[in-house]
């Protein structure tokens, strides 16, 4: 575990983090472990990993990025449904269009009629 740690704080610091604030971000995923119960090294290792792959290097990333609401979609959480389309709305504006169509061609036609009269 010594090893581990050593290495998790080199990862940080070659990222250009400093050494005090690559403590401070372990001693973060300590924390986030212990709230949820899980008081093993390889949970708070998961955590850091986490936030290496999504580039987060610095406290101030990590925050955000824990404080930005997760979506998840699970069993419970399903993805938003679309939303229908109600046909009834689409037929009356397609109605409103040809009734308007029709009464320019009729003035059209009609126009037509008294030129040649």
């Amino acid at each position: 575990m010594q090893d581990d740690l050593k290495y998790t704080l080199q990862d940080f610091t070659n990222q250009g983090t400093t050494y005090a604030e690559a403590i401070e971000i372990v001693t973060y995923a300590v924390k986030i472990a212990v709230a949820y119960s899980a008081n093993t090294w390889s949970y708070v290792q998961g955590i850091i990993k986490r936030w290496i792959n999504s580039s987060l290097f610095t406290m101030a990333e990590i925050k955000e990025y824990q404080e930005k609401p997760k979506q998840k979609y699970g069993r419970y959480n399903k993805k938003p449904k679309e939303q229908a389309t109600d046909w009834s709305q689409v037929k009356a504006k397609e109605s409103l269009d040809n009734s308007s169509n029709l009464q320019d061609r009729l003035k059209k036609l009609r126009d037509e009629e008294n030129v040649t009269n």
